[in-house]
């Protein structure tokens, strides 16, 4: 993924891959603040409260483009590129 500039594409090629496993509600500023204050306290999270509040056992698969590499067909999603606006991964 490190040819991609965009921090976005990066994630939808990695999610349509199978490669995805960190939760949504993991992904914000927050978060390291917000699973702090629910594990008790004086807001003393551990490793295991990270892991089980925001790590997937399954990858988290979702499709984006239809003319990219994926995991899963993804016919009905948009083309990445316009020049490939008929052509299909799968």
């Amino acid at each position: 993924m490190n040819w991609n500039a965009h921090k976005k594409h990066k994630r939808e090629f990695l999610e349509q891959m199978g490669d995805w496993y960190l939760q949504d509600k993991c992904t914000g500023d927050q978060t390291v603040a917000s699973i702090a204050a629910k594990s008790g306290e004086g807001g003393a999270a551990t490793e295991v409260d990270y892991i089980s509040t925001c790590c997937s056992a399954e990858p988290l698969i979702r499709c984006h483009y239809k003319d990219k590499p994926s995991l899963i067909p993804c016919n009905g999603s948009p083309p990445f590129e316009a020049k490939n606006s008929e052509k299909s991964f799968w």
